[in-house]
Order: structure tokens, then sequence, then C-alpha cells
């Protein structure tokens, strides 16, 4: 008996001595945690004020049949909305990405244009509507960012929402990726999880396109914009809210 219980305090001490698995590590403090809250919202309506701002001034110099394709049910300006965050977060999963924060407040205060004849948003580039995104492999992608970075062109910085977790869910049912090699083929394959971003590194998220795809405004997983034209590919903005600057002037 005395042997028995000499064991089961030994057992005792040995795991209470025993470390503890890192999940168990404390969190960042309360006033840590404030802190990044304030520098996630403070950032995200930066960006909701930048994109709305620019969208308002730009829509005026649209064609009245693209302007009208903007607006739901023909509502006014300052009534109509585009994409519930539900239906946001919904694509998100079936793409298996997260958009980058200003490309998701586009497609919440207007969700695309509707398809038509004499509907522009740039040039002959008619803004897609959420359920028209489609990703696509660009394998010089990445040599491009690399040659931006080393002009000091810079894509804005994305702070990830505190506590979230990075990667898109396990198991959801995404959409297949479209890659096009050298030779201009298309194929199809299906896209892995990345970190928070549209599209994950090289690959990007068409938003407009004309009619034949020759030519389309492209958005890579840290925000920055890209003109596609034909197999081309050219920096065009580091934000979406750069882009629609761009086209104001």
């Amino acid at each position: 008996m005395a042997g028995n219980a000499l064991h089961g305090r030994a057992a005792r001490r040995l795991e209470g001595s025993a470390p503890r698995d890192a999940a168990a590590a404390p969190g960042p403090s309360p006033l840590e945690l404030d802190r990044r809250w304030f520098a996630y919202y403070s950032a995200r309506m930066l960006g909701r004020r930048n994109v709305r701002r620019y969208l308002k001034l730009y829509i005026p110099f649209l064609s009245r049949p693209s302007s009208m394709a903007l607006m739901p049910g023909g509502a006014c300006a300052h009534t109509a909305e585009g994409a519930s965050a539900q239906e946001i977060a919904a694509r998100e999963r079936q793409l298996g990405i997260d958009l980058p924060s200003e490309l998701w407040e586009l497609y919440r205060f207007r969700n695309g244009q509707a398809p038509g004849p004499f509907i522009t948003f740039a040039d002959d580039m008619r803004l897609l509507g959420l359920g028209e995104l489609a990703l696509e492999q660009l394998p010089w992608l990445l040599e491009l960012q690399q040659q931006l970075d080393r002009m000091g062109v810079h894509a804005r910085e994305e702070l990830p929402r505190p506590g979230q977790s990075v990667g898109a869910e396990a198991g959801a049912a995404a959409a297949p990726v479209m890659r096009l090699d050298a030779a201009g083929a298309a194929s199809s394959e299906a896209p892995k999880p990345s970190s928070p971003g549209a599209g994950g590194e090289g690959r990007l998220l068409a938003i407009a396109s004309n009619p034949s795809c020759s030519r389309r405004f492209m958005v890579a997983h840290n925000g920055q914009v890209f003109l596609a034209r034909g197999m081309s590919l050219a920096f065009f903005a580091p934000s979406v809210s750069a882009m629609v600057q761009k086209l104001l002037r």
C-alpha cells in the first residue's frame, strides 16, 4: 500500500513538471489585442472610404447603360448595394482564397456590371460580377512582382483579422484554376489552399474583361492590379482604389 502511494505521488510530481503544450501558451495581452483590432479596422475603413469615394467619382463618367448596369434593380446610387458579406464569404470558399480587403469592399459596394450591349467599365472591359470571378495561373507573375519590388513599387500591406486562421477552409469545394502555358493553351486544375489574399502566389483573379477575354484587369493575392493583354502582363496600380483613381485621370 505504502509503495503504491509513493508511486502515485512520484507520478503526480512528474506530470506536474512535464512541459505544457505550446498551444497552451498565453495569447496577446488585452491591450495588444485592442491595438491589433484598432489597426485592422482603421485599415479596413480607410480602404472602404477610398474604394467608395473613387467609385462614386468615376461612375458619372460611364455611359448611362454602363452606370445603370452597376445599380441592382435600377435603384438610385445612394440606395444601391452590392453583394452581401455572406455571398462574398461563400464565393471565397468556392474559390479557395480570401479576397484582398479593397476588392472585398468593391463587391460589397457594387456587385459588378450586368452583361449586355455597350456595357463597359474601362475601355471595352466590363466589371465582372462576384459569381464570374475566375482564377488564372500565370507563371511569370512572380518574376514581375520581384522586378516591382526592386523598383520600389510595393503592394499595400494587408493586415490579417486578429485571431483569423491562415489558409482556406479544409475540405471546401473550390473552383478550378485556369492555367495558361507559354503557347497560350489553357488547362484547368484544382486550386490549392493559400494564405489570405486573392489567388495565392502566382495566381491572379480576373475582375474585368472584354468579350473576347483578350484584355483583363487582374488582382493578385497582395491586392496589386495588373492589365493583361493576350499573353502579356503589365502592372497597373498597387490597389483597387488606386486603379479607379488612375482611371479618373
